[in-house]
């Protein structure tokens, strides 16, 4: 499992965190049942406090993206990847949306600048 920290950014080391394990459950790299890291092993290595491990797991859990068994770890959990996927495109579609919408950007105009 590969995490990279960037503290000069303003989203919360803890989402960094979670957004990356999510990433790599999506992509596949993480399958379902794999066993994470120990929070603390992640948090040694990371050099970060462990509290953020904790709520980057706590965020994935409320996510559905993984499952705690009892003094056995956290577990990727098994789920429709691609419902998954098509919920993550919805969401950011909205927030892509809303933006547009915000600072009166017409969306074609967005679209030209992604290609």
């Amino acid at each position: 499992m590969n995490i990279v920290l960037n503290s000069s950014i303003y989203t919360p080391l803890y989402q960094q965190i979670a957004e990356q394990i999510k990433t790599q459950i999506l992509n596949g790299s993480l399958p379902p049942d794999f066993c994470l890291p120990s929070i603390r092993s992640i948090a040694k290595e990371l050099r970060i406090s462990v509290i953020t491990v904790k709520n980057a797991y706590e965020l994935l859990e409320t996510s559905g993206y993984i499952y705690t068994l009892a003094g056995k770890g956290c577990f990727v959990a098994r789920f429709d990847n691609k419902h998954k996927k098509d919920e993550i495109i919805s969401a950011k579609a909205q927030e892509i949306t809303e933006f547009c919408a915000k600072y009166e950007i017409p969306i074609e105009e967005l679209i030209k600048k992604c290609s």
